[in-house]
């Protein structure tokens, strides 16, 4: 008997999760009944929870009770089921990444068009590149969020072609410092090329509302797309 579908919160291998006590799940294959399991959390090779071997049927919402967890902490676990004959079968791996947690994590700043907005204009959409030179890369994570929709694209080869791109929905009826961000691995996609790779966000507030401080909203904006993304309307920021 061995664990299959092995899942964190109802994920499959998450990236930048901020619960520091997650949840464990598993179906089985093979046997008849599960009557034990053992599972084991490391990081970086050092095991943060060993939970030995536990006599019981369950294989959903097992927590982690092991070192506490850090920020970016990326946490592989395996699993090892016993039978109703008592054999221990084979073990089954993933793993699972932690967000930033803490408010220091973050060394971004907002970044935004340089002009005044006038609720009642319409304006093309904001799009801003960073182009950058790379050694050798391990790994590569992009935190983004928005007050409102972006597209990410990574290009390389001169900024020429596109090898990942990402659209997502920043924030709805929010102020911007409640944000949720998102995380993505950047470095499963076609490699990072030294000669040369570009970051291009294009942004566009979507569906966003504005609070005032009594919590009632001021003005609301659902213009998505603003204009078309086309280049004697959209500006580019460097």
């Amino acid at each position: 008997m061995k664990a299959m579908r092995l899942k964190v919160e109802y994920l499959n291998a998450p990236i930048g999760i901020d619960i520091v006590k997650p949840r464990f799940f598993w179906n089985c294959e093979g046997g008849e009944k599960q009557t034990a399991y053992q599972i084991i959390c490391k990081r970086a090779g050092e095991t943060v929870w060993d939970s030995g071997k536990v006599e019981s049927s369950a294989m959903t919402r097992i927590p982690y009770v092991g070192k506490p967890l850090c920020s970016r902490d990326v946490i592989t676990w395996a699993v090892k089921l016993w039978d109703e004959q008592g054999n221990g079968g084979e073990i089954t791996a993933s793993q699972f990444e932690i967000g930033l947690l803490d408010a220091d994590d973050w060394k971004a700043k907002w970044i935004s068009g340089n002009y005044a907005v006038n609720p009642l204009n319409r304006y093309p959409v904001d799009c801003f590149r960073k182009c950058f030179k790379t050694a050798d890369i391990v790994n590569a994570r992009l935190y983004i969020t928005a007050c409102g929709v972006y597209e990410a694209v990574k290009r390389y080869e001169e900024c020429e072609k596109s090898s990942l791109k990402l659209t997502n929905q920043g924030g709805f009826k929010t102020k911007a410092e409640e944000m949720k961000e998102k995380y993505y691995d950047i470095l499963c996609a076609p490699r990072f090329y030294p000669a040369g790779s570009s970051m291009d966000i294009v942004y566009d507030e979507g569906y966003f509302e504005i609070f005032a401080e009594d919590g009632l909203a001021v003005f609301s904006m659902m213009t998505y797309p603003r204009q078309p993304f086309t280049e004697c309307n959209t500006k580019m920021y460097t």
